[in-house]
């Protein structure tokens, strides 16, 4: 088995800095992974990919693959670009519907630290 590039070290590190609060237990654990992980990978650096053409075709945002329930299309790439389209106007909705309802739950300037709601919002990114 190739060897070990990942220690307890290193994961208490990467934890800190995701402000994860891990256990001794799942410090090993993720040591453990992480090598599984990194050791899977080695090995398929040493597949022979000579002669393999590598390159992948790049779609566009608006290919999509046809939905096929027995060998009958079900769904066109325009059907489901509406569909996302929609889904999206849907999210910006209900998004702007969270924002005015927190703008009329807090209106108490005191509740943000002397600034305004609109100006208290505005720091939150909202």
């Amino acid at each position: 088995m190739p060897g070990k590039t990942i220690n307890k070290k290193v994961v208490e590190n990467l934890a800190e800095l995701s402000r994860l609060d891990l256990t001794d237990h799942e410090k090993e654990k993720l040591v453990k992974d992480l090598n599984s992980i990194l050791d899977y990978v080695k090995e398929l650096e040493e597949v022979p990919t000579q002669g393999i053409n590598l390159d992948f075709v790049k779609k566009t945002d608006k290919e999509f693959r046809h939905d096929i329930i027995n060998n009958e299309v079900i769904a066109s790439n325009d059907e489901l670009m509406n569909f996302y389209d929609k889904a999206i106007e849907y999210i910006e909705f209900i998004r702007g519907k969270e924002k005015e309802k927190l703008k009329e739950k807090f209106s108490d300037a005191v509740l943000f630290k002397g600034s305004t709601p609109k100006a208290y919002l505005s720091e939150l990114g909202l």
